[in-house]
């Protein structure tokens, strides 16, 4: 992981001494069942992050988070459709129950307000 962030850094112009991010950073990657959405999720996943895989169909998400579960990635899988207002009170219920809505900005923690 450092090696790929400090190579990106170089890239950049930037000198990473440190990772910012840990096992406990939760990362929501919506679209994450197929494509472009899945591969972004596993490559989160291999550099340590939790991975939040979010679908539309969940028969299709439940397995694509297996498949990265299996592969030794922490990942949780939860069912949003952004256009179906109960979709989304199911997954900001979700999001409350495990108290996601935290995030770290700056080294300051910041609620998200809904």
């Amino acid at each position: 992981m450092f090696k790929f962030a400090n190579h990106v850094g170089m890239h950049l112009g930037l000198a990473i001494s440190r990772l910012w991010w840990s096992a406990e950073t939760i990362t929501v990657v919506t679209g994450a069942n197929q494509g472009i959405g899945f591969q972004i999720a596993h490559q989160l996943g291999l550099h340590g992050l939790t991975v939040a895989l979010i679908s539309r169909e969940t028969a299709v998400g439940e397995e694509s988070a297996i498949v990265l579960q299996e592969g030794g990635l922490k990942v949780v899988f939860h069912q949003l459709d952004v256009i179906d207002q109960e979709s989304i009170d199911r997954y900001v219920l979700f999001l409350d129950k495990r108290k996601l809505w935290w995030y770290r900005y700056s080294d300051k923690q910041c609620r998200i307000q809904s």
